[in-house]
This record gives C-alpha cells, sequence and structure tokens, in this order.
C-alpha cells in the first residue's frame, strides 16, 4: 500500500494549557502526508488564536470554529471535513509519539485490516509517568474477527477499551458520535464502528500518552453520569441487535452492564452523596444485570450478596480501595 492522505481529527474546548505540546506532537510525525483538521468548538479562552497560529505555519493544518456543540458535535464536524483514506482522533489534552501514525498504519496495511490499535501510557496532569502496559512490544500484533473484537471490547479484554484516540480508522466504515452524549460518546461509537468492519488490528507497542486530569467529564455528578452511561449502553444493545443473533456477543453485552453497574455504585459508596432514592435504584439495576451476565448458580448468588445495605457498600469498598493502594 502506497502512503495514502491520513486525517487527524483534534476537538478543542477550552484547552489553551496543553495544545502546543498536543499539536506539536502531531506535526512532528514520520509519516508525513496528513491533513491535521482541528475543530474549535466555540472555546472561550486562548484556544482558537492558537489553533489560527498553527494554521498560518503549516498548510496542512485546516481549522473549523464553530459554536460549542460538545465533543462528539466536534468529532463529527472533523469526519464530514476529512480528505483522507484513514482517520485518526485525538483529544487536545494528550500527545503522541512521533512514530504514532506510522505504527498504526503499518498494523492496519500490514494486516489489511479496517482498524488498528496500539497500546498507550497513561501520564500525570503535569505529564509524570503513571503507568504503562505490562509485556508491550511493537513487534507484538494480533488480529480479530468482528465478532472477536466487539466481545473482546465489552469484555475489556486482549488490551480492547472503548478509546477512539489510540486508533487508526479507514474512513468508510466509520459511524457517527452521538450529539450532546458527554459521558460515554465512544463506547457506542465504537460498538457501531467495530460492528461495520471486517478485521480489527491490535498492535502491543506503546505511541500514545494519556493524560488524566482531575476536571473534564469524570466530574461531572453521578445522577448526570449515570443516565449518560445508560444511554451508551441502550444505543450499544440497539447495535448489537442490529447484527446477526449471537448469545455469546448478547452475553458480553450484560457482562458490560454489570461491570458499568458495579463502577457507578463504586463512585457511590466511595464518595461523599448520601442518596437512599440513587442507592436503591442503582443496587436495583445492578442485582438485575448480575442475572443477566451470569445466568447461573453464580448469578443467583451475587443477586443475593449484592442485595447488603448502603452501609455495607461503603465498607466493602474502603476495603478494596486500601488493598489496591
Amino acid at each position: 500500500m502506497d502512503r495514502p492522505l491520513i486525517s487527524v481529527l483534534l476537538a478543542v474546548y477550552n484547552v489553551e494549557k496543553y495544545m502546543h505540546q498536543c499539536i506539536d506532537s502531531i506535526l512532528c510525525q514520520t509519516y508525513e502526508n496528513l491533513e491535521i483538521i482541528i475543530v474549535d468548538d466555540g472555546s472561550t479562552d486562548k484556544s482558537g488564536k492558537i489553533c489560527d497560529a498553527y494554521k498560518a505555519a503549516d498548510s496542512r493544518v485546516r481549522v473549523i470554529h464553530q459554536e460549542n456543540q460538545g465533543l462528539s458535535g466536534a468529532r463529527n464536524t472533523g469526519i464530514e471535513n476529512a480528505s483522507g483514506a484513514f482517520i485518526s482522533f485525538l483529544d487536545a489534552d494528550d500527545y503522541i509519539d512521533p512514530d504514532f501514525i506510522e505504527y498504526l498504519f503499518h498494523v492496519i496495511s500490514s494486516t489489511n485490516s479496517d482498524i488498528a490499535y496500539c497500546a498507550f501510557r497513561r501520564v500525570s496532569e503535569d505529564g509524570r509517568l503513571l503507568s504503562t502496559p505490562k509485556d508491550h512490544r511493537d513487534s507484538h500484533i494480533e488480529t480479530f474477527s468482528k465478532k472477536e473484537a466487539l466481545i473482546n471490547c465489552l469484555r475489556a479484554r486482549k488490551g480492547f477499551q472503548m478509546f477512539v484516540w489510540n486508533g487508526l480508522f479507514k474512513k468508510n466504515i466509520l459511524s457517527r458520535f452521538t450529539p450532546g452524549r458527554r459521558i460515554g460518546q465512544d463506547q457506542d461509537f465504537t460498538i457501531r464502528t467495530l460492528a461495520n468492519a471486517d478485521r480489527v488490528a491490535k498492535g502491543w507497542g506503546v505511541h500514545h500518552s494519556y493524560r488524566i486530569r482531575k476536571g473534564g467529564s469524570k466530574s461531572l455528578e453521578l445522577t448526570k453520569r449515570m443516565n449518560f452511561q445508560y444511554l451508551a449502553l441502550k444505543d450499544i444493545k440497539s447495535a448489537i441487535e442490529n447484527l446477526p443473533a449471537d448469545k455469546e456477543l448478547m452475553d458480553a453485552y450484560y457482562e458490560r452492564c454489570f461491570r458499568m453497574d458495579l463502577g457507578l455504585i463504586d463512585r457511590y459508596s466511595t464518595g461523599l452523596l448520601r442518596d437512599k432514592d440513587l442507592f436503591l435504584t442503582l443496587r436495583a439495576k445492578m442485582r438485575e444485570d448480575s442475572r443477566k451476565a451470569y445466568p447461573d448458580m453464580r448469578g443467583m448468588l451475587l443477586s443475593f450478596v449484592l442485595g447488603a445495605n448502603e452501609s455495607c457498600y461503603r465498607i466493602a469498598f474502603k476495603i478494596i480501595k486500601r488493598f489496591q493502594k
């Protein structure tokens, strides 16, 4: 395969502090046949001016200013304006290694896949290394069928996670992001896009730095987070039901639901929130999904154990957090 044009899409909203490191890391890529589409999603800080300065300095940079539509809307604008046969999505507070695109293009072209992912490291707000995947190496590449990729993604196995910023996608298989979704926007998009793919490749080289920030969507109040997550799960289920009926795939979906419930009630139990109705809603949903995820004796036992009261949950999660440290 030649060196086709690759579109790198960058959604920007009030991230002036991180933009230079992010955009500089794109411009210094060893793969040079790029267009960088920066969508300024109604920023109120200096982000828009920084975008325009990069456009003036490098002909590969295109800038689109629009009224605020949220991350999903900004990414959709980028997709609609992309000219490349392949697309990569980046977040403006992250940054990439110089061979990020080169590596992903090698993975996708050498395996004749529709999507390629790489591994990533987590860094702190000030750029300190927090974690790197174990046993990572550039030469380790695995390929998966559509069904294998979907199941691994739903179960978070084989290095699959529902992120888009560590991937390279053929443009013609891309779904669109759900407008207005502040949490879980990558989740249903990922499942719909995987459903359009025939082959997916996972490279175990680490070429992306994901920045953990205190603010942003992670600070969203729990009730809103819960509603967004459940909407994403509803859309995921709809996408799966559009595929040929497959029990293994649906089992993986219900496992995903149960783990999502567990994560939400973890946030509730280890936070300062006290809301009996919300706790009862979360507990009921988790018990229901545990029986669907494990429709045997395990599910019955789990449902019984999960019927504990709020104080038991708080004690259990405090113990778990202590051992995790």
